[in-house]
């Protein structure tokens, strides 16, 4: 991974911007089948809600 970046959204403070950027497509795809990645991304899914107000 390049960079990660976890940004509030300057417009409206009750959304974030999560930034990864890496090299190429294969190192994502490395990154998204670990084990440990797809369990946080599971568990996030279920914490992350968008309302729409």
């Amino acid at each position: 991974m390049l960079f990660h970046s976890f940004d509030r959204d300057p417009d409206d403070r009750r959304k974030f911007d999560w930034t990864e950027v890496y090299r190429k497509s294969d190192d994502f795809l490395f990154h998204a089948d670990n084990p440990p990645v797809q369990e946080y991304t599971e568990k996030h899914a279920e914490l992350a809600t968008y309302y729409l107000y």
